[in-house]
């Protein structure tokens, strides 16, 4: 057994023991890497921390510590090369990237980056040697041109960028490679007649990309000198060929340019030179019309009708053209009158209406029973109601329209709209409240046919003095303030809240006032107003009397009226809610447009540039002044 105990000490001794300490002593090594590991983490990290505290010089020397012990991590050299660059300490850093650029040859951003330091050192030979040598080292790369560039465009060497793009394009034999970096640094320089001509190259590489091609172009077409150049650049594309893309792409500049009468002529040769019969030459006259220019829309309309269009095509360019012509009536209203006309029902009228009239009912006697003779007998309804107040005959075309569309609910909601809206004007208010209620109970309603016969509803409350219930029914509309109804909702309700607990026999009067306002019983109303005034002139409903007074007046051409009563509302209602500037504008447009006396309009005017000068009506005065001096606009 002694012998035994022996033999494994002896083992121990010369087997065990050795492997023991082996493994100690690689465990002890570890530790000390892990060691030297963990402290050059707590430098680099303390190198971070300087850095972004500004501290450049304390974190250039940890990192140079780093640098010098670990030469084969990047973040110690990346973060070297940030801060020498903070520091400018650019002798240091050329040297730097260049012991990186000896062990990496091939790496162009490195290089660029080189190159980068020589420019900011003030050493612009060895910057562009740099730079050549990053793009010609090694194959022919694309991204090597794309990295120079980039940084060139950093140094702000937008004309050396583009070279170096166009070397690439060269070098790579691609005409169509760094397109949109050229156009982006040609927009840049303002070179907009290279940047189009780029682009142009670009489309009729790729002729499905015409939307892309005009964002790229907008990007300089809203300036006239822009839209000039591409123009230029289109027509040095075409040459002596007729090309279909360059075609629409010359009337999409014109349009951008609201160019119209050279658009038209473009659309026109496009429409021949693709055989569309007409479809080119509509697509361009319902973007006309819908930018509002008119004359040129109903131009467009009727060569597209002569063309002639196909039968399928037809009927939507005749109701355009008839929507161009009611549209073009209705500027005739607000241009040469910004004030309501004194009545609606007159011959001059009669004629400005005329013709868009007969062209909706010649849509109907051709189309009957269809989707286009119901819209044109709503359209005829509108102009019934709207411009010459002829109620019954209104409310006879709207029910025309809802024989011809029975089954599109939609078309119907808004019919049973309008005729609650001539059915108050009619007086009948429990007819108008059974079409808004058709309206407002029925799922299939729109959310703003909903509102809209919400808020009717709550008009007719409040006409009928149930103030309330009024304001009841504006809470739903007022949830959603997004909703197309929600300010009027909003105007209304704060109106009662305002009104209603303080002076409410007095509102009961003003909503009296208002329902025949709305039946064009004008004299009755004004009287009605007038009585609120006089009873308490210093009463909260007093200003908003005198305003809806000095408008009816207005309204019925009654200028001088108008003038005294506004004049009475800016001087006696100065702190009482009134928009003063607004009602001082109004003044002045009076003078202007109703009594033709340009001088007073002119001092009224310069008026409100004295007393509102923050108004929103200085910019529209201050054009008015110079078209009544007669100065250049």
């Amino acid at each position: 057994m002694n012998w035994y105990i022996v033999g494994m000490i002896r083992f121990a001794i010369h087997l065990v023991f050795p492997l023991l300490f082996s493994v100690v002593s690689l465990l002890a090594g570890l530790s000390a890497a892990c060691a030297q590991t963990s402290g050059a983490d707590a430098k680099f990290r303390l190198a971070q921390g300087l850095e972004q505290a500004g501290d450049y010089e304390r974190a250039a020397s940890l990192y140079r510590e780093l640098r010098q012990q670990y030469r084969s991590t990047p973040a110690y050299f990346e973060g070297l090369r940030r801060v020498l660059a903070q520091l400018k300490k650019y002798d240091e850093l050329i040297a730097l990237m260049q012991e990186q650029l000896a062990a990496a040859p091939e790496n162009p951003a490195l290089r660029a980056q080189l190159g980068s330091v020589f420019y900011r050192a003030g050493m612009e030979g060895e910057a562009y040697r740099e730079w050549d040598s990053a793009v010609t080292y090694g194959a022919v790369n694309a991204n090597r041109y794309r990295i120079v560039a980039n940084v060139m465009v950093e140094n702000r060497l937008l004309d050396r960028a583009v070279e170096v793009y166009r070397r690439g394009r060269a070098a790579c034999r691609d005409s169509s490679l760094f397109t949109f970096e050229l156009v982006q640094l040609l927009t840049v320089s303002m070179e907009y007649h290279e940047a189009a001509l780029e682009l142009i190259q670009w489309y009729q590489m790729n002729p499905t990309q015409g939307s892309l091609v005009q964002s790229r172009l907008a990007l300089f077409t809203g300036k006239p000198e822009g839209r000039a150049a591409a123009i230029e650049a289109v027509h040095q594309a075409q040459g002596n060929r007729s090309d279909a893309r360059l075609e629409e792409l010359l009337g999409w500049l014109y349009l951008e340019g609201r160019e119209y009468d050279r658009a038209l002529e473009v659309y026109r040769s496009l429409d021949r030179s693709l055989r569309s019969e007409g479809v080119t030459v509509l697509g361009f006259a319902d973007r006309a019309r819908r930018e509002g220019a008119f004359s040129i829309a109903a131009e467009a309309y009727r060569v597209a009708i002569a063309t002639p269009l196909s039968p399928q095509k037809l009927p939507a360019a005749r109701f355009g053209y008839a929507m161009t012509l009611k549209d073009l009536a209705a500027v005739v209203d607000t241009a040469t009158q910004p004030l309501k006309a004194p009545s609606s029902l007159g011959n001059e009228g009669g004629i400005r209406y005329r013709d868009a009239l007969l062209s909706f009912r010649r849509i109907i006697e051709d189309y009957p029973i269809s989707e286009w003779s119901a819209k044109s007998n709503y359209q005829i309804g509108l102009i019934q109601f709207e411009k010459f107040f002829d109620l019954d005959q209104a409310i006879a075309s709207f029910r025309r329209v809802e024989e011809g569309v029975s089954g599109i609910p939609q078309i119907r909601y808004d019919v049973a709209l309008k005729i609650g809206n001539v059915l108050i004007a009619q007086g009948d208010t429990a007819g108008a409240a059974g079409q808004f209620r058709i309206v407002g109970s029925a799922r299939d309603a729109t959310p703003d046919q909903a509102d809209e016969a919400g808020l009717r509803l709550a008009e007719l409350d409040f006409f009928a003095g149930r103030f309330h219930e009024a304001q009841d029914r504006l809470s739903d509309i007022t949830v959603n303030l997004r909703a197309d109804y929600a300010n009027d909702a909003l105007a209304l309700q704060a109106f009662l809240q305002s009104n209603a607990a303080v002076s409410p026999e007095a509102l009961r009067r003003y909503a009296r006032a208002q329902f025949l306002t709305r039946q064009h019983k004008n004299t009755e109303a004004i009287a009605i107003l007038n009585e609120i005034v006089e009873h308490d002139p210093g009463g909260v409903l007093a200003p908003d009397a005198l305003l809806a007074v000095g408008t009816l007046q207005a309204d019925a051409g009654l200028y001088r009226e108008a003038i005294l009563t506004y004049t009475r509302l800016g001087s006696g209602f100065g702190n009482a809610g009134v928009p003063t500037d607004r009602v001082q504008f109004t003044i002045a447009e009076i003078f202007e447009f109703g009594l033709k006396d340009h001088k007073a309009a002119l001092a009224a005017y310069e008026k409100l540039l004295t007393d509102f000068p923050a108004s929103i009506w200085v910019a529209t005065s201050r054009k008015r002044i110079r078209t009544l001096r007669g100065d250049p606009l």
